[in-house]
C-alpha cells in the first residue's frame, strides 16, 4: 500500500484524510503543522504527501521548498490540497514545485484518483 504523510493544521481535517485514503488503499501518516510533517517526510519517506498552504509556524510553501531542496526527498510527489490561488501575494503556481492541486472543497475521491495518479508517475 503506497504511504501518503497529511499535512494539515485542521485536525478534523486529517481525520477525514486518514479514513478516507485508507478506505482507498493507502498508509497514512499525519502530521498538524508543517515542522512535524517535514520531519515525517524525511524519517519515513512517503511515496506522496498531501499539504495545505495555511499553516502555522512553517507554511506549505516553506516546507515544499523545504523537500524540494533536500536531495533525498526532492523528488516525493506533492499534492497541495488548498482553497488558495495565492499565499500572502505568491501565486501558487505550479513552479512552486508541486506535482498537482486540489482546490477546497473537494472529494477525497479526488484525492485519491490525484495521489494514485501522481504515484504512479514516479514509478
Amino acid at each position: 500500500m503506497p504511504l501518503v504523510v497529511v499535512i494539515d493544521d485542521d485536525d478534523e481535517m486529517l481525520l477525514a484524510y486518514e479514513h478516507a485514503l485508507a478506505a482507498e488503499g493507502f498508509t497514512v501518516i499525519v502530521a498538524n503543522d508543517g515542522r512535524s510533517g517535514l520531519q515525517l517526510v524525511r524519517s519515513r519517506r512517503p511515496d506522496a504527501v498531501v499539504l495545505d498552504i495555511r499553516m502555522p509556524e512553517i507554511d506549505g510553501l516553506t516546507v515544499m521548498s523545504l523537500i524540494r531542496s533536500d536531495p533525498a526527498i526532492e523528488k516525493t510527489p506533492i499534492v497541495v490540497a488548498t482553497g488558495l490561488v495565492e499565499w500572502q501575494g505568491v501565486s501558487l503556481s505550479k513552479e512552486l514545485g508541486w506535482d498537482a492541486i486540489i482546490r477546497k472543497p473537494f472529494h477525497m475521491k479526488e484525492l485519491a484518483e490525484t495521489l494514485h495518479v501522481v504515484i504512479k508517475d514516479e514509478d
